[in-house]
């Protein structure tokens, strides 16, 4: 068949590197003459299988990671760009994020390279640096004011991996020939119940944490980053001091180092039932903590597909989480499993502290000025009467509430949110939930855009709008993208 060249700027253990895993391993199953390509920055960021041919290019890394000035980078990456396309001539590439901030000048010669060539590619789109990366898109923009980030030609095809980015996506200009639904596949999990037995307990107190064995597990699968809200799941357990929360990984990224190491701090000195971070030290631990689980939770503000639902399917666990966007593509009508807000009280002069944090970030980015009137609008309205969403709060802001909890104030966070009866009736069910999941709708996906792979190339752009850029940034902005939770810590 073809050559599909596979790129991100690494291939480390993470939510994209699993995506791409199993993109791979499901499509050789169904399409066997396909010859997958894996282009990264270095190969000590690749937990890929050793089965496929690997390139590495230092140029494709993040940008602090690169020490040679920017004509030089740009002229060695589209130097790479045009060896790659020789050597593998009528090769699909499938890159991955490529537009998200992290490595600005890919972004452009990329663009530039395939607007003004014939090379076909899969621009699949995970996250956008428009929504919640404000740093990112300013990095974008100091590099290139005018920058391109969704390029457009015969040869081009975007995939989104849930139905409110495809809808960003096509209403912002995106041709909607040029334009697929690709869900993330589902591979059920094998969850080794025969594996390694674990003392949790002990090896919760060799860590320094506070695991009661006679409590239930509730577990938060997830890196400890900013987006995943964990200081919240961490306030479930504080109010109602009834379950071990355990939080599965610490961070692996630079910019999120500061969060984790909070997070942990947290479990130790606030004496948090539970433990924190101990699937990083053995690789099995993960499966017999799942195994052992009573009920998943997610605490998330910020989702491209949510993946603990794949877990909990596999394992046949209950789960509690935040309501997203994303979740609307799983049809799930049992709503006591969802949650919107969980309030706080504040008082008034740290309120407005908080209040005027918001309007100062609006400050910091040029690119907000214009949406400035917008944006002003909803941060008043959030900011009327005595109570707060507790992920609206900054995260020294959501550290004091936990440190300074008491009984009192405990009584009154479960007066003002029923959710709490609602986390308990899951916590006491003992079934599970069938919740009539279609998660075979990726895999079907996927198919159908490789069947015919070909058609979705050959179609012509239909499009009369101008400034696509402009759109998708615009359809991002809105408050709750923009929570002091997502600022550098």
């Amino acid at each position: 068949m073809k050559n599909i060249i596979i790129f991100h700027y690494h291939f480390l253990p993470g939510g994209v590197t699993t995506v791409i895993k199993n993109q791979i391993h499901f499509l050789k199953q169904f399409f066997p003459d396909i010859n997958f390509i894996l282009i990264s920055s270095d190969d000590k960021k690749d937990s890929m299988p050793d089965n496929y041919k690997k390139l590495y290019f230092p140029e494709f890394d993040y940008i602090e990671n690169i020490s040679l000035d920017k004509k030089s980078l740009e002229q060695k990456i589209e130097k790479i760009l045009y060896e790659i396309h020789k050597q593998y001539k009528n090769s699909i590439w499938w890159i991955h994020n490529h537009h998200l901030g992290k490595n600005p000048i890919f972004t452009h010669i990329l663009s530039k390279f395939l607007e003004s060539t014939e090379q076909k590619a899969i621009l699949q789109i995970h996250d956008f640096p428009e929504c919640a990366r404000l740093e990112n898109y300013q990095t974008l923009l100091n590099f290139y004011p005018d920058i391109k980030l969704y390029p457009l030609g015969k040869n081009i095809i975007y995939s989104v991996i849930n139905k409110n980015d495809y809808e960003i996506l096509r209403s912002s200009g995106i041709p909607e020939n040029k334009l697929v639904y690709l869900p993330n596949i589902y591979i059920k999990k094998e969850i080794k119940y025969n594996a390694i037995q674990y003392d949790l307990e002990k090896l919760s107190y060799q860590n320094g944490f506070h695991f009661n064995k006679n409590l239930p597990i509730v577990l938060y699968p997830v890196r400890s980053i900013r987006r995943k809200n964990i200081l919240e799941a961490i306030l479930f357990n504080k109010v109602l001091q009834n379950f071990n929360l355990i939080v599965t990984l610490p961070a692996n990224s630079k910019s999120e180092i500061n969060y984790s190491n909070l997070v942990k701090t947290i479990f130790l000195k606030e004496k948090v039932i539970g433990a924190w971070g101990i699937a990083a030290q053995d690789n099995n631990i993960f499966d017999f903590i799942l195994k052992n689980s009573k009920l998943i939770i997610s605490t998330s503000i910020l989702e491209g597909f949510g993946l603990f639902i794949f877990d909990a399917l596999s394992a046949k666990k209950n789960f509690y989480a935040r309501e997203l966007p994303i979740f609307k593509d799983f049809n799930i009508k049992n709503k006591k499993i969802f949650y919107n807000n969980l309030y706080v009280k504040i008082d008034g002069n740290n309120l407005d502290k908080i209040k005027n944090m918001y309007i100062a970030q609006l400050k910091n980015y040029d690119f907000l000025k214009k949406f400035e009137n917008k944006l002003m609008e909803e941060i008043e309205q959030n900011f009327i009467g005595k109570y707060i969403d507790y992920s609206y709060l900054d995260i020294e802001n959501q550290y004091n509430i936990i440190k300074n909890i008491n009984k009192k104030e405990i009584d009154e966070i479960k007066s003002i949110n029923p959710i709490f009866n609602d986390f308990g009736n899951m916590l006491k069910e003992k079934k599970f939930l069938d919740l009539k999941i279609d998660y075979q709708i990726g895999n079907k996906a996927i198919i159908n855009l490789f069947t015919n792979i070909d058609n979705y190339f050959n179609h012509n752009i239909k499009t009369t709008v101008q400034n696509i850029e402009k759109n998708v940034l615009e359809k991002n902005l809105n408050l709750k993208n923009l929570k002091l939770l997502f600022n550098k810590y």
